[in-house]
């Protein structure tokens, strides 16, 4: 995306690769005191890196001794395709968020693909099929609050209880 607040528009692109991935597992494992993994995704956005995560899950299995208790992902919820809501039906994701810039007029004007379009309408469609797909995740929208766009905090909580009144979160 090429939003305007963003704090990463200047840093180069860099996903991790299957060398740290495997440091990170060795890591682990070589922490025998270590019964429980937390692991949260995020940054900038970690569905780009799909394909390492997974790799990165698969390795998990090796830690026969140490038991994932909590797998969660904070997304801006634009990359929810196929291939992807598959990987978490695989690996389950106890938690998501998925953030919002506001009602879709505002959103649109600030989480902005290069293009200049939107994606209020395609996150809000992302956020159904990841509901459907991963039944048992829970799912929490976080709005990004300022000045300018606080008034429409309960205007995008309402939409989405409107929406998703399956969801309880």
């Amino acid at each position: 995306l090429n939003c305007p607040y963003c704090y990463e528009k200047n840093k180069p692109f860099r996903m991790m690769d299957e060398k740290t991935c495997d440091a990170v597992i060795s890591f682990i494992r070589n922490h025998t005191e270590s019964k429980y993994l937390a692991l949260t995704w995020y940054g900038g956005e970690p569905l780009l890196g799909a394909d390492i995560i997974d790799y990165f899950l698969s390795k998990t299995k090796e830690l026969k001794d140490i038991r994932l208790t909590s797998h969660s992902m904070v997304t801006n919820g634009t990359l929810f395709k196929e291939s992807n809501l598959e990987l978490f039906k695989k690996y389950p994701l106890n938690s998501v968020q998925i953030t919002l810039d506001g009602l879709e007029e505002t959103h649109d004007k600030r989480r902005i693909r290069h293009d200049g379009s939107g994606t209020f309408s395609t996150i809000v469609e992302n956020i159904g099929k990841f509901a459907e797909h991963c039944p048992d995740t829970s799912i929490s929208i976080r709005v990004n609050i300022d000045k300018d766009n606080a008034h429409e905090f309960m205007g995008v909580y309402g939409q989405m209880k409107r929406l998703f009144p399956q969801k309880k979160n």
